[in-house]
């Protein structure tokens, strides 16, 4: 096995920080953030695709300026953004893109709804097309609560729409922003089970399990790894010589 860095190729559309990034295919979507760390200049509101594979990129449109935020693909066609920095304010607000119909999707929230203040440096995960758990710091302006809470996503698409509503989990968690969190089958419930599993975001060590969800709740993709058991395979027989 050889692991080295090297210059793969580079392109403008590529220069930004803090931007929501996630995996379609062989190709990534990235949306948004800013064009250096520390600038008083309002987020970027592009969205290209990234072919890494044939070095290309495509500009596809233009849509809200945020930076901070998160999102996922929430079926193989739309890509759905949650929360962010607006450059003056942390959004709660939710935008859906087609990448089929190459255009944004109308979003409308549900009079029964009950949002978080404002968000940024938290996650999405997705649970099922219908369903996503946003995990994080919420807060304003100014005030961000000194604990962590969890929301749950509610999604319907409805005449072409985008109906949403918020709904505040009953449980909180500790205070973070910037860490990762990841949906993964609970090894405790034979895999009947899949679990969030955080770290990172604040100065503790500690993995937390975060909630739970039967199997038959979940839409996961399952990725095709026996090229990644084949090589640790190869370097088990290695370091045994």
């Amino acid at each position: 096995m050889s692991i080295q860095i090297q210059k793969h190729f580079e392109a403008p559309e590529l220069l930004r920080c803090f931007f929501c990034c996630v995996k379609v295919k062989n190709s990534v979507l990235i949306h948004g953030g800013l064009k250096r760390g520390r600038t008083k200049e309002p987020p970027l509101d592009t969205l290209v695709l990234c072919d890494p594979v044939n070095r290309k990129v495509q500009p596809l449109t233009q849509g809200p300026a945020l930076s901070h935020h998160a999102g996922c693909m929430l079926t193989e066609d739309i890509f759905l953004l949650v929360g962010g920095w607006t450059g003056k304010v942390r959004s709660n607000k939710i935008h859906a893109y087609s990448i089929e119909k190459r255009q944004w999707i109308e979003t409308q929230e549900d009079p029964r709804s009950r949002a978080p203040t404002g968000l940024s440096g938290h996650t999405v995960t997705k649970i099922n097309q219908n369903l996503c758990c946003i995990l994080g710091r919420e807060g304003g302006l100014k005030i961000q609560r000194k604990f962590g809470d969890i929301f749950l996503l509610h999604l319907e698409l409805v005449d072409n729409v985008y109906r949403y509503w918020w709904e505040e989990a009953p449980v909180k968690t500790k205070s973070r922003s910037g860490h990762t969190a990841v949906l993964m089958p609970s090894l405790k419930y034979n895999n009947d089970m899949f679990g969030l599993f955080v770290f990172g975001g604040r100065d503790d060590e500690t993995v937390h399990k975060c909630g739970q969800w039967p199997a038959s709740e979940v839409e996961y993709e399952m990725e095709n790894n026996e090229d990644l058991f084949d090589n640790i395979g190869q370097l088990c027989r290695i370091l045994q010589t």
